[in-house]
């Protein structure tokens, strides 16, 4: 399973087929800069505790941002373009921390998943 792991992760098109759906724009300096941790050693074992923490522990960040949304002014920035996570995912968790009292702002900005990898204007945004 590792060595299988390893073929295809460290191949570039593994990594381009997949940050295509996360950027609007993969160019070479985008590739190469995911690509290059999966060429160190030992960095299976933390990919494989990852996914399997995903599938048998209890999930909670739901509802930590839920709760956090209760004690600070929570902002989300979200990419217009993502097509990985949908900017109705951002709306709805608004919508739900509001109706538990909690104080939410939802900014959209142009770009895609990563949109803070792929804008111009973040730095400025956030001055």
């Amino acid at each position: 399973m590792i060595i299988t792991l390893r073929r295809i992760v460290s191949s570039t098109k593994f990594w381009r087929n997949g940050l295509k759906l996360a950027f609007e724009n993969v160019n070479e300096e985008v590739l190469e800069r995911y690509r290059l941790p999966s060429l160190y050693a030992g960095w299976e074992s933390c990919i494989l505790k990852f996914c399997w923490s995903r599938f048998t522990e209890e999930n909670d960040d739901f509802e930590n941002l839920v709760e956090a949304s209760l004690k600070y002014d929570v902002r989300i920035v979200h990419g217009k373009g993502d097509r990985i996570v949908k900017i109705e995912n951002s709306r709805r968790l608004k919508e739900v921390c509001e109706e538990r009292g909690g104080r939410v702002e939802v900014v959209e900005v142009e770009g895609g998943h990563c949109w803070h990898e792929e804008s111009e204007g973040v730095v400025e945004y956030f001055k």
